[in-house]
């Protein structure tokens, strides 16, 4: 770097270039140059996207400090490039802004299926909030919040390899502080579709999109199609989460999905309507996960195999989430006489959304069993 780009190295603090090298390097080991799409945010003085630049690679830039637009401003105008980069980087930005959850999110919906994710950030595993920080720092990252809070906002992401965070020691000081630098890399799944029809619509109030889920293991979408002609006669706006649980190797599970996707998409009529499609392992863990991460989970399946309805019921009463039932055979099968307060014939997904989850269990698993065969008959 200092043979590359000199004059903008000589402007640095030299003990925390180590910061600007791991990105570059991390960046040239998982960006396939030269057709990769790579974004750097803050390329303001970033000597990593200076670098690459000078090695004849493109490289996007985004700073509020060349042309006023900060990460929020990028993603609400240029929703045509969401899920279209290889790698997004950003060198120690992180920290100074004010929500970076919504940064996390906002970063992973620009990655492609299979891009990367890489930033550094302010570390220190002691710090609390209240504790003294530089002049611009909005706080210090510790583990936990790099493993478990912006981790969480980057829905389909995974570490690329286990994070040794616990192990930093204070080395750098600034600011009347002393911290280090902590490194986050992660790769979306190679499995993970996100489907948006046309940019965000403006909220009318303060009010929460919704969130709503559901599951289904075939490109057919298990009654999806239905599902969401009734979300769309109740919300103006909504997020619908689809867990697309595949057995099937990795290239054919990304071709149901992508078939999927475009048989829901045509299905939604109000552009304010988000589809979101994750894949994921289909055991009760991570199911038990997807349904905690979602404000009420709707139940429409038709035509599912009982060993797979039986496993998405108990992992969906498990999560606590509220539930919401269709009285189709494959929900009658596994669920012992769901409450009315839980059937959308009696309820709107509105009200479903604010009840918690209420006397709500599964059928003997034998009982379930035999309910599953007798139906072809009747």
């Amino acid at each position: 770097m200092f043979a590359i780009v000199p004059e903008m190295m000589s402007r640095k603090i030299a003990e925390a270039n180590i910061q600007q090298a791991f990105i570059l390097s991390t960046v040239l080991s998982v960006a396939k140059f030269p057709n990769a799409n790579v974004l750097c945010i803050g390329s303001f003085e970033d000597t990593a996207c200076e670098t690459l630049l000078a090695m004849g690679y493109r490289v996007e830039g985004l700073d509020p400090n060349v042309d006023g637009r900060d990460l929020s401003d990028f993603v609400a105008t240029n929703q045509d490039k969401l899920g279209t980069y290889d790698v997004v980087f950003s060198t120690s930005v992180i920290e100074h802004v004010p929500d970076d959850e919504a940064f996390a999110r906002d970063m992973n919906s620009l990655l492609r299926p299979s891009g990367y994710a890489v930033l550094t950030c302010d570390f220190c595993e002691s710090w609390k909030p209240g504790d003294r920080l530089p002049p611009t720092d909005e706080r210090f990252y510790r583990s936990s919040d790099l493993r478990k809070r912006l981790l969480g906002c980057m829905s389909g992401c995974a570490f690329v390899d286990e994070p040794d965070w616990e192990q930093h020691q204070p080395d750098f000081h600034y600011g009347g502080c002393d911290y280090s630098f902590a490194s986050f890399v992660v790769q979306k799944s190679p499995l993970t579709e996100l489907a948006r029809n046309t940019p965000k619509l403006a909220h009318s109030d303060d009010k929460a999109v919704p969130i709503l889920g559901t599951v289904c293991n075939d490109v057919h979408g298990h009654g999806i199609e239905g599902l969401l002609g009734r979300i769309q006669t109740e919300f103006q706006e909504c997020n619908l989460r689809v867990a697309f649980t595949s057995t099937d190797k990795p290239e054919v599970a990304t071709i149901k999905i992508r078939q999927l996707t475009n048989q829901l998409m045509k299905a939604i009529q109000k552009p304010s309507i988000q589809l979101e499609i994750i894949a994921i392992d289909n055991n009760t863990t991570d199911l038990v996960s997807f349904f905690q991460s979602n404000e009420l989970n709707l139940f429409f399946q038709t035509n599912v195999a009982f060993k797979e309805m039986y496993r998405w019921a108990s992992a969906a009463i498990q999560s606590q989430s509220p539930l919401a039932f269709h009285g189709t055979n494959c929900c009658d099968t596994v669920f012992q006489s769901p409450a009315p307060e839980s059937a959308v014939e009696e309820q709107t997904l509105q009200v479903l959304r604010s009840k918690p989850q209420q006397g709500i269990t599964l059928r003997p698993k034998m009982m379930a069993w035999l309910r599953a065969k007798l139906r072809r008959f009747i």
